[in-house]
């Protein structure tokens, strides 16, 4: 199913990778060394709005506080869609050689949230709490909103979040399309099937 991402990254000289689809946790690894990836960053398919000010800000705080693992959203202050993960190569080799858990496998980083014990683990807080704005894609209503959101900025295609929140401001309306579905609806699924 990846065969065509490939064929795309290939003839724009993007380095690909396919692994597991089941052990996304595994396939991250695996990647990462092959790749010698270190740190990792971490950023969904499902998240075409985000910022890259913001990872370069969660990079910087992650690099000078020799953290194993940092997230914007463990507890999410910044909208979904915006959610930046970034951890060392041995962390990450650490969770792989430890989960369990289908959920901890599927998701890549429930492992490091759930044993704090085990790494020096910090959370990138926006200084205002912008959590129930909703900025990714997986439902129909998410990918209406992107569209309309990008038709705005025609033909500008990477803008910042101060910048989307300066058009929500001037449109309100948009907010409107896709704000009652809830978050992270697909690891809570996960963690039902435990």
């Amino acid at each position: 199913n990846d065969s065509i991402l490939l064929d795309i990254a290939k003839k724009n000289k993007i380095l690909g990778f396919a692994g597991s689809t089941s052990n996304v946790l595994k396939r991250y690894y695996d990647c990462a060394k092959k790749f010698d990836a270190d740190p990792i960053i971490r950023i969904t398919g499902d998240c075409p709005l985000i910022d890259p000010k913001l990872i370069s800000k969660i990079l910087k705080f992650f690099q000078e506080n020799n953290f194993d693992y940092v997230t914007n959203g463990f507890p999410p202050t910044f909208p979904d869609g915006l959610d930046v993960e970034i951890f060392s190569f041995k962390s990450l080799e650490k969770a792989q050689k430890n989960a369990e858990l289908k959920s901890e496998k599927e998701h890549v980083t429930p492992f490091f949230k759930k044993h704090p014990e085990l790494f020096k683990i910090s959370n990138f807080k926006n200084n205002k709490n912008l959590s129930s704005l909703r900025w990714t894609v997986d439902e129909k209503n998410d990918l209406k909103f992107v569209r309309r959101l990008y038709r705005q900025f025609k033909p500008k295609k990477i803008f910042s979040m101060n910048e989307i929140l300066k058009i929500l401001k001037e449109n309100p309306q948009l907010i409107a399309i896709n704000n009652s579905i809830p978050r992270n609806q697909g690891y809570l699924n996960s963690i039902k099937n435990d």
